[in-house]
């Protein structure tokens, strides 16, 4: 009896137990640098600067400088920090085949290239103050409030809770309600143009009158966005521009003119 248990003892530590082994989380580390790149180790107060193949655990604080990057490989996934930007590592673990990956963008802009593990999936998360971007499989670009998707499909939720489904060669944005915005109409207002930079939204069919009026006409400035109100002879749509109106006295009779608007 006592040498099939010193048998078995042996064996144990021939071959380490029987104890099932710990899950592996996916390698996560800095694959590529250029410029300034500091990192804040979990639980430390201090940055350091950051090192090619330096580990990444989770809670681990990157940044990057003025003209700065850095590239991480999360897993199977890779993740491109762009200049000018603050991150933090929230969670990388692996179970049943699959990876869940969790970030935490504080300011910035990244660019991410997700892959499940062969035969496996990935739960890949970008969060950040404003809104957060899901996805399982995909390549996109992020910058706390607006969203690119260059393959695949992103879930978008701003803080609001309404999610819309951004998909390859799309974009989406959060508005000012914390809303995100569907894929269609963020393509309708990139094909409006902005109004200028300090100038006040005007009412519709209103311009502000010429400066000086002769017989001949004169010349006036717009201050804001316009567009036509019933009524209006001007007509057109302009903003921020210089409008030629016509002469008669004054008042609505003048602007019988150009109105030239960019």
């Amino acid at each position: 009896m006592k040498k099939i248990l010193m048998i078995q003892a042996a064996l144990l530590a021939v071959c380490g137990g029987f104890a099932p082994l710990a899950a592996q989380s996916p390698a996560a580390a800095i694959v590529q640098l250029s410029g300034t790149v500091e990192v804040q180790l979990p639980g430390a107060s201090e940055w350091k600067p950051a090192t090619l193949d330096m580990p990444l655990a989770g809670d681990t604080l990157i940044s990057t400088g003025f003209k700065s990057s850095a590239v991480l490989a999360l897993g199977n996934s890779t993740l491109t920090v762009q200049p000018l930007t603050r991150l933090s590592i929230g969670e990388i673990a692996e179970a049943a085949g699959g990876e869940t990956i969790s970030l935490n963008l504080r300011t910035g802009r990244v660019r991410a290239d997700v892959n499940p593990p062969p035969g496996g999936k990935v739960d890949f998360t970008v969060r950040s103050p404003t809104a957060t971007a899901s996805v399982r499989g995909t390549r996109f670009e992020f910058d706390t409030l607006c969203l690119e998707v260059y393959d695949g499909a992103v879930a978008f939720t701003g803080v609001s809770g309404h999610v819309v489904y951004v998909r390859q060669g799309e974009a989406s944005r959060i508005d000012i309600a914390g809303q995100s915005v569907s894929p269609y109409l963020a393509a309708i207002d990139d094909l409006v143009p902005a109004s200028p930079v300090y100038s006040t939204p005007g009412q519709n069919g209103v311009l502000t009158p010429p400066a000086a009026e002769t017989p001949m006409g004169g010349l006036g400035v717009d201050g804001g966005w316009f567009t036509p109100g019933a009524g209006d002879p001007s007509g057109g749509l302009g903003f921020g521009g210089v409008g030629w109106y016509g002469g008669g006295g004054g008042g609505t009779n003048g602007k019988a003119g150009i109105v030239i608007g960019w």
